[in-house]
Parts: C-alpha cells; structure tokens; sequence
C-alpha cells in the first residue's frame, strides 16, 4: 500500500467514528413508522414482528393484518424458517375465523384466503374469501378481482376490482390491476377514463401503462407528462447530490486527461447538456418497439438477447452519440483525436445523470458506489467505442465513413445489450459475473482507446505529460469519496447502523474495482504518432508505463568480459516494450562504457520471475546489450540485442 491508500483508510475510520458517535438511533413516532424503516433497510424480519406488535394492541385493524402478510410474502426466501412462520400465520387467521366475533372472523377468513392466494391456489382463496360475511371489507373485492384473474374468469374479475376502487378500498392495487386487464384487453379507452375521472387513478395507475396509452392514443402532452414523471418522481436529495458527484468526477478525470489542447469549459458542458436531453428519446423509440412492433422481453434467452442489443443497446448507444455528432457539424472543436473520447464520454456523462435521478431514489442509495464503478463507466465505453471508429476512419483508414460508423456502432450495441443480458434475464443470472468481466475488459480497451488517441494529437508537446501518479490518486480519492458519500448519506438517512451494514456491503462489492479502474486508467505512456495494436492493451495489464523515470542499482551476478565493464551501474528507466507479450525495459546507464560494435550508454533488461517492479525489492534480471545502430523510436526488434548475462536490480526512486 501506498500513501494514498493509508490516508483514505485513515480518513474512512474518522468518518466512521464520526458517524457512530453523533447519528443517534433511529427514533420512531409510531410502529407504523418503524416497520416502514425496518422494510427500507432490510430487515423483513423484524418488519413482520413489528406488525404483528400492533395486531396485538389493534386486532381488529385490517390494514395491519394485510401488511404483515403482504410483507412476508413479498420477501420470503422459501427457507424452512419461512415455511414454518407461514405454517404459523396459517393456523393463527384459522383459529381467528373461528371466533364468536364475526369482525374478527371475517379478518380470520380474508387473511387464509389471501395466503392461498400467495401460494397460488387461487380455488382454495375463492372459497375462504366467500366466508367473509362483511361484502364491503377493505381489501377483500380486490383479492377476488385478482383470485379471478388467476382464474382467467376476466368478467368477474373486472366487477369486484371497480367494485374495491368504488369501496375506496385497497386503490394501490386495484387500480394497476384493473389497468392492466383492461390492456390486456385493448380497452385504452377504459384506462383513459379511469385517468380523466379520477385523480387517484393518475397516482396508482403505473406509469408506464400510462406513458402506453398516451403513446397508443396519440395524446403527446400526456405522454411527456408521464415521461418527466418516470424520470423525476424519485428525485431526493441524497440521489440528486449522488447524481452530480459521480458525473463531477469523471468529468474532472476526463479534463485531465486533455492535456495538449483542452476543451473550454462552455462545449463540455454544452454537450453534457446535450447528453442529458438525448437521453429522453429513448423513452419513445422503445415505446414504439414495444407497443407497436410488440418486440419486448419475454424471458426467453434468444429473445431477451436480441432484446437487449437492439432495444436497448441499439437505442442507448445511438441517443448517447448524436451530441458528439452536433459538435462535429456545428463546431470546429473537435479538433484532435482524444476530442472524439472526450465528446463522446461526456455525453455519456450527460445520459447516465438522468439514470441516476431515476434510480437513485430514496431507498436504492445503497447503489450509489455500484452506479459510479460499473453502469457510468459502462457507458463512457461503449460511446467511446463509436467514438473510436470514427477517429480510426479520419486519422488512419480513411475509408468510408457511414460504413465504419456503422461497424463499430453494432459493435457498441452489441457489447451493451452482452452486458445488459446477464443481469436481465433470469434464466442466467448464474452468469451474470460475465457483466464484470466484459467491465473489466471494457475498461483496459477505453484506456487503450485513449492512449492510441493522445498518441496521434497533432498538439502533441512533449512538455506537457501525465503525471499517472497523480492521475491514479485522483480517481482513487475521488472513488473512495463517492463510497464515503454513500456511507455519510445513508446514516443520515437511516442510521449508523444500516450504514455501517452497506459500507461493509459496498467493500466487498466495490474495492476492488476502485483499485483496478484507479491503476489502470491512470497509465499513460505516450508514443507519437504511433497506432498501438488493441493487443498491446492486454500485453501492457501488468506493466506500469509511470515506472518510466525510475532509478535503480544493479549489481552483477554473471561474471564476464561484457557484465564486468557495465556492472555494478545505476540507470534510469527510458523506455518499455514488448516482445511475444514480455515487457522489456531500455535504461539509461550513469556510468557510460565506450564500444565500438554496442551501444555505451543503454542496455535492455528483463524481469526474471517477478511481474512488475517492486520498490525497495531485489529483482533478478536479465541484462542484454544493444547494437550501437539501433533505434528506439521504432520498433525494437529481438536481433538489436544480445543476451550477456544476470543482475541484482533495486528500484531507489523517479527522478523529478
């Protein structure tokens, strides 16, 4: 470990006590409000036992009754320790059905029925459900609407849910139920009705069964209406200042990367905007396929593939790029290849903003650091992608430009839609660590998209350099900060506890990538002019290009006419390369050896055993001598230098 890396543990544990000592425990007004904090955080369990705290003081409250077991049965593991408490809550409402009460009775017979309905036995609901002798009970209309549809008896089930929505009964789930039948069978006029008649309907009807009709009915002020809803109804505090943190800091890492003719502020964040508004065309291009082509995801693999390229990936990718094309017809400053990166990333910028406004909400800021490493970073990449062919096209093919656009735009909706699939469809969600994977992947080759990129500016100024240290300590305390915020929100919102539960959490999903992105998008070695092959970005995974500049001492071990007129030297790290996918490294020798045939003042070397260099390490290398006609602007070939023997290496420092 480094420095930066004890400073950002140090200040973690500050934050941590801080937090542990000043964020009282959660105090609670009411049960009602407990067990709605206790089902935020997770903690199902106790949620149940709180309900059942207030059945115990109010046995009579139907409204109790329905969510303890809604409760337990949307959150239920199928664990023996479930199935014993359902067992449990069975025989109570039983024994409660029998009583003299018929108040109590009638909560006894709903509460067995409802449980049938949740082990989907929709018979053996209907016939507790038709005990009930109060017709007019809250919730009970809407359970027979749903045991009917079960049943696929529609009729019957349309006539007790408006009967339940007539009641002002149970409107949350009456109302999307019925909707939904009355789509099912292209009623859109009925839902339409039910929206204009009601305001209630508006706020229990799902949006997207609302953004359908308005969309199939042609009613376009009510489609971006429900459109702005979708996307601004969970907007919060916390998610919104997430939002803006996670996109501040990877646009603050693009800048610096921008080091021979920076962007003005004013373009960047024209097309960051730009990014942003793109993003809603997405909502009616997917519309349009889902409603009108009736191409959507169904479960099966195949489909739910080609789903994921084209109507996600597809759509996604083609919003994301259109601001870059906008700066390229309408300005003149996309001027160098890193621009196109840059553009293309930003925009990308832009469109994740808007997705984190909408998942982000309240209850979803354990996701924060998830957001930041994988989705936001996934989509910098796959604009880049395009963004990439397009710079291939105009600086170095230079063949047909809407072919090559169209190359790598499948190219980018196909890795979407791959990285989209795993983590969509349940008949695989055993694979979807192959998300990761194409994560990771995707992040070595945007490195590589950027190193080819600043290689070929034709700013290019050998003054001015990245300093990969910096820039990894960027992102590493910029990373760590979007955790610490997480961690810092949550407590606030919650409480010490929950956030101490999610930090532990986040580590374990999420430190090792901000080590990963952190080191690998921080290595920059630039090569003038040169177009490195994509190979070179998975030969290069184990080599730091910043460990160019460093001194080291070598020692003999061999012992030759060649060794004993080099050795013991000390030399600083010029140059790496590669051969056959092994890094070799060029030095620069303090103490010069005039030759006739070989060079005096260079010699190449190679790690024996280890992988890397290692500060403060004896490492055993291999030391070759260079022809004295060899260059090391271009390509080093393996006949331009001779194997003479070993030596002691030690790293000692970089020279400034």
């Amino acid at each position: 470990m480094n420095k930066t890396h004890y400073i950002i543990i140090g200040g973690f544990i500050i934050i941590v006590l801080v937090i542990n000592f000043l964020i009282p425990d959660w105090k609670y007004r009411s049960y009602e409000e407990q067990a709605e904090y206790q089902i935020n955080t997770g903690r199902y369990a106790e949620a149940e036992n709180t309900y059942l705290e207030l059945i115990t003081e109010q046995i009579g409250n139907i409204d109790y009754h329905h969510k303890l077991l809604t409760t337990h049965f949307s959150y239920h593991d199928g664990s023996v320790e479930d199935e014993s408490r359902e067992d449990e809550l069975y025989d109570f409402y039983r024994s409660l059905s029998e009583t003299s009460d018929d108040s109590l009775a009638d909560i006894g017979y709903y509460c067995l029925g409802l449980i049938n309905g949740f082990w989907e036995k929709p018979k053996e609901e209907l016939q507790q459900l038709s005990k009930v002798k109060n017709r007019d009970l809250k919730y009970l209309n809407n359970s027979l609407g749903v045991a009917f549809l079960s049943l696929e008896s529609l009729d019957s089930a349309e006539y007790y849910l408006r009967l339940e929505i007539q009641n002002g009964g149970n409107l949350s789930e009456a109302y999307p139920y019925l909707s939904y039948l009355l789509y099912y069978l292209n009623r859109l006029d009925g839902i339409d009705s039910l929206l204009r008649e009601s305001p209630q309907a508006k706020e229990y009807i799902t949006n997207d069964l609302q953004s359908a009709v308005y969309f199939l009915n042609g009613n376009v002020s009510g489609y971006i209406g429900a459109v702005f809803y979708y996307v601004f109804h969970n907007f919060n505090f916390w998610g919104f200042l997430a939002a803006i943190l996670i996109m501040g800091s990877w646009m603050m890492y693009l800048r610096k990367v921008d080091i021979y003719e920076p962007e003005k502020w004013g373009y960047v964040l024209f097309t960051l905007g730009l990014g942003m508004i793109f993003s809603f065309l997405v909502h009616p291009i997917t519309d349009y396929l889902n409603l009108v082509e009736g191409f959507t995801l169904n479960g099966e693999i195949v489909n739910d593939f080609l789903y994921c390229v084209f109507g996600i990936g597809a759509i996604e990718e083609l919003v994301k790029i259109i601001p870059l094309f906008i700066m390229l017809r309408y300005t003149k400053e996309v001027n160098e290849p890193y621009d196109y990166i840059l553009y293309a990333s930003i925009s990308a910028l832009g469109f994740a903003f808007i997705e984190n406004i909408i998942y982000l909400d309240s209850t979803s800021l354990t996701s924060i650091h998830g957001r930041a490493l994988t989705a936001v970073v996934m989509h910098m990449f796959l604009s880049s992608i395009i963004a990439y062919g397009i710079i291939l096209n105009k600086y170095k093919l230079k063949k047909n430009p809407a072919f090559m656009f169209i190359i790598f735009f499948l190219i980018a909706s196909i890795a979407h839609g791959f990285y989209d699939f795993w983590l969509i469809n349940l008949k695989v969600d055993d694979f979807s660590f192959l998300s990761i994977v194409l994560l990771i992947i995707g992040i070595i080759i945007w490195n590589f998209f950027k190193n080819n990129a600043l290689n070929n500016s034709q700013f290019y100024d050998e003054e001015k350099i990245i300093e990969s240290d910096k820039l990894g300590n960027y992102l590493f305390y910029s990373l760590a900060g979007i955790f610490a915020f997480e961690y810092v929100a949550i407590a606030l919102k919650y409480d010490a506890e929950y956030a101490n539960d999610a930090l532990v959490e986040s580590i374990y999903s999420g430190l090792y990538l901000i080590v990963f992105i952190s080191g690998k998008l921080s290595q920059t070695h630039v090569e003038p002019g040169k177009w490195l092959p994509l190979t070179s970005a998975f030969k290069e995974r184990l080599v730091d290009q910043s460990i160019v500049g460093t001194e080291l001492q070598l020692q003999m071990i061999t012992n030759n006419d060649i060794t004993t007129r080099f050795l013991p030297n000390n030399a600083t790290i010029a140059k790496v390369f590669f051969l056959s996918k092994e890094p070799y490294y060029v030095i620069a020798l303090e103490k010069i050896q005039l030759n006739s045939d070989i060079l005096g003042d260079r010699l190449v070397i190679r790690l024996k055993d280890d992988l890397i260099f290692e500060q403060d390490k004896v490492q055993i290398v291999a030391v070759y001598t260079v022809l004295k006609d060899t260059s090391f602007d271009n390509k080093i070939q393996k006949r331009s230098f001779k194997f003479v023997g070993w030596a002691k290496s030690k790293l000692v420092a970089k020279t400034e």
